[in-house]
């Protein structure tokens, strides 16, 4: 690991999900809910309601970034927060 929070293959494919350069990895992450996800290998995940995106970490670092969030479980008190910017999203 060179030592940064998010790798540049989590930078790459935020980019490639969001078709945005301007969307930072490390503040997606901030504002994302920590969630489950079925099938990979992570040491903490969230997914992002405003990006539709889920974020794995490991070993310290954001590694990759999924645009699938069909395997994704969220807590109840994390569901809240999820379901509350979702709803807010809509009304937009």
């Amino acid at each position: 690991m060179s030592g940064e929070i998010v790798s540049d293959h989590a930078k790459l494919r935020l980019m490639q999900r969001t078709q945005s350069v301007d969307v930072s990895v490390a503040a997606v992450w901030e504002n994302a809910v920590p969630c489950e996800v079925d099938y990979h290998s992570y040491d903490e995940a969230r997914v992002s309601p405003e990006h539709g995106v889920v974020l794995l970490k490991q070993n310290g670092q954001i590694v990759t970034c999924l645009n699938d969030t069909h395997n994704v479980t969220i807590d109840g008190s994390s569901l809240d927060s999820y379901l509350e910017y979702a709803i807010n999203e809509d009304d937009q």
